[in-house]
């Protein structure tokens, strides 16, 4: 074997080579690099859709929360409110410091203080983050009513309560023609309040 033979060989195998190469490049197992983009670029837009969604809901999220403490404070406070309203013979003694402070005649006192923006019922504290709470009564008709001005995150709360010990027993005296008569309490068959 000769040289020329041998350079010969050496470029048939050469060929044979870059020919297996080559061929291996054109064939279609394994990802191409179009395809790797493109699965980039499809997950990218997956990923910042969910990220949207997720991000709108955890806002949501945050807003049910935040209106969800708002109302547990409010609903706390009309609690022991609506207690001592609705208590029969009792009524409203005073209403001092600034509209701020209600004392009710059967000796609970609830009281704003803005300081620590919170309600006191005597001294115990039963509602916090307040930013304001004003009372104020009024009588109509003979009924004596209690209104709450109470803001809490710039939001105001107005609502308005009439006293237990206002109310009047009445009884119904002629089904027919609907008239009433007022009648002392724990008297008449049929009883009601208005």
């Amino acid at each position: 074997m000769d040289l020329k033979d041998k350079k010969q060989k050496n470029a048939t195998n050469s060929n044979q080579n870059l020919t297996s190469h080559i061929s291996h490049l054109t064939s279609q197992t394994g990802i191409t690099l179009v395809s790797l983009l493109i699965y980039i670029v499809i997950t990218t837009i997956v990923i910042a859709l969910l990220a949207t969604i997720l991000a709108y809901f955890s806002k949501d999220v945050r807003d049910i929360t935040s209106d969800n403490l708002e109302t547990t404070q409010l609903d706390k406070f009309y609690t022991y409110f609506l207690n001592d309203v609705k208590k029969t013979g009792n009524g409203i003694t005073s209403i001092t410091n600034s509209n701020k402070t209600i004392t009710f005649t059967l000796g609970n006192v609830y009281s704003f203080n803005s300081t620590n923006k919170a309600i006191y019922l005597n001294s115990i504290k039963i509602a916090e983050n307040i930013e304001n709470c004003l009372f104020s009564q009024s009588t109509s008709n003979g009924k004596t009513t209690i209104t709450t001005n109470i803001t809490i995150n710039s939001t105001a709360y107005t609502r308005t309560f009439t006293l237990a010990g206002a109310r009047i027993n009445v009884a119904l005296v002629d089904e027919e023609d609907f008239t009433y008569e007022q009648r002392p309490l724990g008297s008449s068959r049929r009883e009601g309040y208005y």
